[in-house]
């Protein structure tokens, strides 16, 4: 009943997680999160240019005067030294005990950023650095593989849940029940199939293989066309995001996003991302997600099981 329990909760973000594999084909990403509009650039200012000024007298210019006073200018602006930026501290907080699961993190640097939350008997939410954790604790800080929290002035982390090691072989040991979608003509129709079969009572271990082999299948037989069946469009700066690509709207993505990079590794030859996707989907573990929107960059990190 235990392992009935966690994979009900596994489930719902599972079916976000696979629209990202599909789409970029070698990378997931956790539906309801919101993406964070970066703070703009500051603009540079141009220095102050002070001319000389020139001196002369009834006697003519005297020149060893004037070289004198030339050497004292600063025609292009005063000379600034800037002091080198301290490296951020890393927090060094013991883990806590609250009843609360970190789903997915969008870290931009310096501990700030964004993270979905969730009670364990709850969907996950966006929290940025401050907010409120539903009255039990404030988002003190945000990193790549956890997140810093404040309890009462009392400093703890917040990992990313692990699967028990019971779970995970339940899961694998499923292969040989997994729900066929080999009928379904599209990503989309498969999904569906699976969600049927979760509610009229399925084994969710299995709805969830039956989508990672649907998703490992299409992109080893036609990758170009899933690729455009999910509304991308491969370029030479990575994955960019169409208006046809409804399914990816509805998990935060923007017409024009572009994913340039997956575990800092480049994107957009469909031939070669085949083998990234199926190392992720082997092993699992942390991604590192880079996306471009419009003249801004962030990363996005998630950590999914092994299946």
């Amino acid at each position: 009943m235990e392992l009935y329990s966690q994979l009900q909760k596994i489930w719902p973000p599972m079916q976000s997680l696979l629209v990202g594999l599909a789409t970029i084909l070698c990378g997931v990403w956790l539906a309801q999160i919101t993406w964070m509009i970066l703070d703009p650039q500051p603009e540079l200012a141009a220095p102050t240019i002070r001319p000389a000024s020139s001196t002369s007298s009834n006697a003519g210019t005297n020149w060893q005067q004037l070289g004198s006073q030339l050497s004292q200018r600063e025609f292009f602006g005063d000379v600034v030294v800037e002091a080198a930026e301290e490296p951020t501290e890393v927090v060094d907080a013991p883990e806590t005990n609250l009843n609360l699961t970190l789903q997915a993190v969008m870290a931009t640097g310096e501990g700030r950023g964004f993270a979905v939350i969730g009670e364990r008997s709850g969907s996950g939410k966006v929290f940025g650095v401050g907010d409120d954790l539903f009255g039990q604790a404030a988002l003190q800080a945000v990193y790549g593989d956890r997140v810093i929290i404040d309890r009462r002035g009392q400093l703890e982390t917040l990992r990313y849940e692990e699967l028990s090691s019971s779970l995970l072989q339940s899961v694998s040991n499923s292969r040989d029940d997994v729900i066929q979608t080999d009928s379904a003509d599209s990503f989309q129709e498969a999904l569906s199939q699976a969600n049927e079969q979760v509610a009229r009572g399925g084994d969710l271990a299995s709805s969830v293989q039956g989508m990672v082999n649907y998703v490992t299948q299409r992109a080893n037989e036609d990758p170009a066309a899933f690729v455009q069946e999910m509304g991308l469009e491969a370029t030479s700066e990575g994955y960019q995001v169409t208006r046809r690509a409804r399914q990816l709207q509805m998990v935060g993505l923007r017409p024009g996003d572009i994913v340039t990079s997956v575990n800092d590794q480049p994107v957009g030859n469909i031939q070669s991302d085949q083998a990234l996707l199926n190392q992720i989907l082997q092993t699992g573990g942390e991604l590192k997600i880079q996306i471009r929107r419009g003249s801004r960059s962030f990363t996005i990190y998630q950590s999914i099981p092994t299946f």
